[in-house]
């Protein structure tokens, strides 16, 4: 069952670190043109914050994997 978790985790840390980065490489700031400035200006803020977190999340789920990959090696 723990190989499962492995595999599924796995799968989806690869998924959010590629969304991250192709997500972030055209670099686009969506706004909305019905609101004013402040708005677009948080709405910016909170689009680059996301992609930023997507990709650290990522990296750190693959980290815990890794560790717990070794873990299981060294006891098995």
């Amino acid at each position: 069952m723990k190989n499962i978790f492995m595999y599924v985790m796995f799968v989806f840390v690869t998924m959010l670190i590629i969304t991250g980065i192709f997500n972030f490489l055209p670099f686009e700031i969506k706004s909305n043109t019905n609101f004013g400035n402040a708005y677009n200006l948080g709405h910016s803020v909170g689009y680059i914050i996301g992609k930023f977190i997507k990709i650290i999340l990522g990296l750190l789920m693959l980290k815990y994997g890794y560790e717990t990959y070794l873990e299981l090696k060294i006891k098995g």
